[in-house]
């Protein structure tokens, strides 16, 4: 049973030209007279299939080993210059968009994993969710500002920033709370943790 081979100009020249897809073999690559099957016409030499430039008339047969059917074409040869095809057989068909092709093999989409959060993170989210809730109702604070904020809360920011090493999480996980409470700009409010710690004495 006869099947169209569907194939772009580019692939079917790279089979050609050695570049052959695992899918197919070579079976034969000569001029015609050298193929086992040919009968010889009284006094045909090779150079019925040479021209003066050295370009030679060739047949490629190849073998697709998916459906063990053979295709040949008729092309010019010579070493120094591309191949050229000269014309194809019924049962090869040029395509020209490559997803149309026999032997194109759509990529494969790779999924990427998505990354499991930690309960840190998780928590760090929601807070950050409920800040930004409020966020526009907080008022920017300046860095001499005097804040209604009982000292104990403050030296317990400033002592844990001092005394602790820690991630940029947990460092929200005590920002963040008073940002909510007292309505604080977090930025702002951060600035003015910072400039305290400069005048904190232990």
């Amino acid at each position: 049973m006869s099947k169209t081979l569907k194939l772009t100009f580019n692939e079917l020249n790279k089979i050609i030209n050695g570049e052959v897809d695992k899918r197919f073999e070579e079976v034969f690559d000569d001029m015609p007279l050298y193929h086992p099957e040919h009968v010889f016409e009284k006094g045909e030499t090779h150079r019925n299939y040479q021209e003066d430039d050295n370009r030679e008339y060739r047949w490629f047969i190849f073998n697709d080993t998916k459906t063990n059917i053979e295709y040949c074409l008729n092309y010019t040869y010579h070493p120094e210059f591309s191949n050229d095809l000269m014309d194809f057989p019924d049962s090869i068909e040029i395509v020209a968009n490559i997803e149309n092709s026999d032997i194109y093999i759509k990529p494969e989409v790779e999924v990427k994993s998505k990354k499991k959060t930690t309960p840190e993170q998780e928590a760090d989210k929601h807070l950050l969710h409920s800040y930004k809730a409020i966020q526009h109702e907080c008022k920017f604070v300046e860095k001499k500002e005097k804040l209604k904020i009982p000292k104990a809360e403050i030296d317990s920011i400033i002592l844990f920033i001092k005394n602790e090493k820690f991630n940029i999480y947990q460092l929200r996980a005590v920002i963040i709370p008073l940002c909510i409470k007292y309505n604080l700009e977090e930025k702002s409010f951060w600035q003015w943790i910072q400039a305290k710690i400069r005048h904190y004495k232990d």
